[in-house]
Parts: C-alpha cells; sequence; structure tokens
C-alpha cells in the first residue's frame, strides 16, 4: 500500500502550477479539462524523488470552508492497494 496521490483545490490553477514546479523541481502532465463537468481542470505533479504525486483542480466556483461542496484546500487522498495477493 502507498499513497498514489493528494489532490488540492484551487482558484488559480496554473500560478499552483508554476509554483510547485519552479520551487520543488515538480514535472507536470498536460492540463486535463473534463468534458463531462464544465469548468473542471487539472494537472498531475511529479517530483523528483519519486513519492507521492499531487493532483491540483479548479473549478470557475470554488467556496470558501463554511460553504458546501467543493471549497479551495483538500480534495482527497488517493491509495494504491496493489493487486489482491
Amino acid at each position: 500500500m502507498r499513497i498514489e496521490h493528494l489532490a488540492l483545490w484551487t482558484r488559480d490553477l496554473e500560478a499552483m502550477r508554476a509554483f510547485y514546479m519552479r520551487w520543488f523541481g515538480a514535472r507536470s502532465t498536460d492540463r486535463y479539462a473534463s468534458a463531462r463537468r464544465a469548468g473542471f481542470a487539472s494537472y498531475f505533479l511529479a517530483f523528483p524523488d519519486g513519492g507521492a504525486r499531487l493532483e491540483l483542480m479548479t473549478l470557475p466556483v470554488l467556496g470558501n470552508a463554511a460553504a458546501p461542496g467543493e471549497r479551495v484546500g483538500h480534495a482527497h487522498l488517493a491509495i494504491s492497494v496493489g493487486d489482491e495477493a
């Protein structure tokens, strides 16, 4: 079992991507734009030492901490458990 990635919601997807690439040497996937969820876009970032990736995600309208639904900050933690064995 290992942590596959940690996902964060952000209002400024490009600035967050640039930050991690510049200061942490992250490599980025191409921008993903959902065909089913209007305005959803994301990048996966991989770091030089390997380990868990970071997923940066955005929507046109993100709430604050008191609002229900998606909001800026932590979204989810994905764990890879391998195969059945």
